[in-house]
């Protein structure tokens, strides 16, 4: 499940969970302009980058990540990289409390502000450790959309 998004004014992070293939609808718009079958946040006019927290399922190993940008031709995400973090019980239990009540009233058409932001901060950041280093993105052209990083 997300726990947590920087932003998801065009399209909500759930989008990232979708076991299905990304399609694209010509006709077919939000509130906040053209839908898109993915995440997609406003352009960056601040330091840092969009980020998001996914809860996996159970523990285990991440053998793969499949990042798809189809139809994202030009607004794709120019990099990716990819943290995990094991907590305890009682972390997680914490963690998740703060994070599952902040996330109410999130998805498309917000941001995440300073009650998320504040949630986030519990999340023991000095456990978490980079699993995928810094990776470049293709834009969403077929033949080049599917990104597959062991």
């Amino acid at each position: 499940s997300i726990l947590f998004a920087t932003d998801e004014w065009f399209a909500a992070a759930e989008n990232l969970l979708l076991p299905s293939d990304p399609i694209f609808i010509t006709d077919k718009f939000t509130d906040q302009g053209k839908w898109m079958d993915g995440w997609e946040s406003r352009r960056k006019r601040t330091a840092g980058h969009d980020w998001s927290i996914i809860q996996l399922g159970h523990p285990g190993s991440i053998r793969g990540v499949k990042i798809d940008t189809r139809f994202f031709t030009g607004n794709q995400a120019p990099r990716f990289s990819l943290q995990a973090a094991y907590l305890s019980e009682e972390e997680d239990e914490k963690a998740l409390t703060l994070l599952k009540e902040s996330r109410k009233g999130c998805g498309i058409g917000t941001k995440a502000g300073e009650k998320q932001l504040k949630a986030v901060g519990v999340l023991f950041s000095e456990k978490w450790t980079e699993v995928i280093n810094i990776t470049p993105l293709q834009p969403g052209y077929e033949g080049k959309s599917v990104h597959y990083i062991e």
